[in-house]
């Protein structure tokens, strides 16, 4: 997908270059759009911007009832549940925190 534009930049050398790759299916090339972000970031690579060209077919669900929602008893369960410790504690952490 890459367009020839330069997506990493050494600060030792000042010297830009073009080493990262991305990569998709031929038969969706032609729907997306590639451009490195103009700002580093504070990184020494460009992010990547991959954009779609066609319209989207998605259909969100716009049944959500936000203003009804408890967000106090939601943050006390989430820092309950996902504290660092029940999560660390274990033996596989990434288990438990996907769990």
């Amino acid at each position: 997908m890459n367009n020839a534009s330069m997506t990493y930049f050494s600060s030792a050398s000042g010297v830009q270059s073009a080493i990262d790759l991305s990569i998709c299916d031929p038969s969706l090339y032609l729907d997306f759009s590639w451009k490195p972000h103009p700002d580093l970031c504070g990184s020494d690579h460009f992010p990547i911007e991959i954009t779609s060209d066609i319209a989207s077919l998605c259909q969100t669900n716009s049944s959500w009832k936000l203003s009804k929602v408890d967000w106090n008893a939601f943050s006390n369960k989430g820092n309950f549940q996902l504290s660092i410790e029940s999560i660390l504690d274990t033996d596989n952490p990434i288990g438990t925190f996907t769990n």
